[in-house]
């Protein structure tokens, strides 16, 4: 079989972790794809972490319709994601660049490599745009709650789980 050199249409989620310039940073959303390269919208949530301050800033930033792929000279994908805030991108400039790596026409590795940030993550076609109904588990887990201790930063481990139930009309509770 020959390798996917373009994206299905529909909606892709993904989600990246690296650093910028000053903190590390994670970087989830969606963002629907249209055929000839068009990107017609989404929205990203994105998270710095400053250890030095003891603090964590969140963002959440549409995706614009001025967003594109396109095939790049290496074969990849070059996205680029428009987000319009100016504490993204490259001189404040809002805008993401990704090199995407095609697993399949559904799935890829991403990458974004530049002098705002270095990241790297995947995106994957949602098989399943409808509203979910019944019970989803869920756990996390990760670092955080930063304390100090003779001016010398710890990190704990931080852990999370439970179900969120979907009624199917837009209620969620939580088990």
């Amino acid at each position: 079989a020959s390798a996917a050199t373009t994206l299905n249409p529909g909606i892709y989620v993904f989600s990246m972790t690296g650093t910028n310039p000053t903190f590390s940073y994670t970087v989830a959303g969606a963002f629907t794809v249209a055929a000839g390269g068009a990107i017609t919208g989404g929205e990203q949530d994105l998270v710095e972490h400053n250890p030095t301050l003891e603090e964590a800033m969140a963002f959440s930033d549409p995706i614009l319709n001025s967003s594109t792929y396109a095939i790049s000279a290496d074969g990849n994908l070059t996205i680029t994601l428009v987000t319009g805030d100016a504490l993204i991108g490259i001189n404040g400039n809002g805008t993401e660049v990704l090199n995407a790596t095609l697993l399949s026409s559904q799935r890829a590795l991403i990458t974004e490599f530049d002098s705002s940030a270095t990241a790297s993550g995947s995106m994957a076609l949602q098989s399943n745009p409808s509203t979910p109904v019944g019970g989803y588990a869920f756990y996390l887990s990760g670092q955080g709650f930063y304390q100090y201790e003779n001016g010398t930063p710890q990190t704990a481990a931080a852990v999370i789980g439970g179900i969120l139930n979907f009624d199917g009309s837009g209620g969620i509770s939580i088990s």
